[in-house]
């Protein structure tokens, strides 16, 4: 299973990452980075790479989704993804243009997998409210919030959880301006019974009961 994570900064993707590492025994797909670590995050998100680091890296054909996204360099490991072992079950946090990269040009190294795309919303009252509890830095914080309503412009500007098929993700890469989230997507409006329903998905939560039945009738 590979569960893809993608979302504005501040919408609790690495906090779902977490916890599907210490409650599943999933594995956390670390991947590469030329920007500077935050104040209090994890080395165990990231590798932090100096530019010339993350160009070999690159050059060797060591790193997957290779993009630039705010001025820093990020990539995924081929390893990381690519990796079985005691812990078959991995999740990585993407952005939707590396989820497009992965899925167009790099499926041969997923095939066999179930794959779960998951995009995190959060409102804008929220999202400060993280970021400031977190301790960043005020002007960080407003040139991530501006590139987001960038880059998610045509995402839900809301908390919630969107779960997305694969084939859904390629066709938007034919139809880059015409592509619509439609509410079949939505997985859970409240981030923790998303995380219940996805942990347990035979134990669908109450709002895609509720959809269920909306879509029968």
């Amino acid at each position: 299973m590979l569960v893809v994570l993608l979302g504005p900064s501040c919408s609790g993707k690495s906090t779902f990452q977490k916890e599907l590492v210490e409650n599943e025994g999933y594995h956390a797909v670390r991947t590469a980075t030329t920007r500077p670590k935050r104040v209090g995050e994890d080395l165990s998100s990231y590798y932090f790479l100096k530019d010339q680091s993350f160009a070999e890296w690159e050059v060797r054909g060591d790193l997957l989704c290779v993009e630039t996204f705010r001025g820093w360099r990020y990539g995924v490991p081929r390893d990381e993804i690519t990796r079985r072992g005691d812990r078959p079950n991995r999740v990585v946090i993407l952005t939707f243009g590396g989820v497009m990269e992965l899925l167009a040009n790099h499926a041969d190294i997923i095939v066999g997998d179930a794959l779960s795309i998951l995009y995190l919303g959060v409102d804008g009252a929220t999202a400060e409210s993280r970021a400031y509890s977190r301790g960043d830095d005020r002007r960080e914080y407003l040139r991530r919030m501006a590139a987001d309503s960038v880059d998610f412009r045509k995402f839900p500007s809301e908390n919630g959880v969107w779960e997305f098929t694969p084939d859904y993700i390629l066709s938007c890469i034919n139809n880059r301006n015409n592509w619509k989230i439609g509410p079949h997507h939505l997985l859970c409006r409240c981030s923790r019974r998303a995380e219940a329903h996805l942990l347990h998905p035979q134990e669908p939560c109450v709002e895609a009961r509720e959809r269920e039945r909306k879509v029968a009738r």
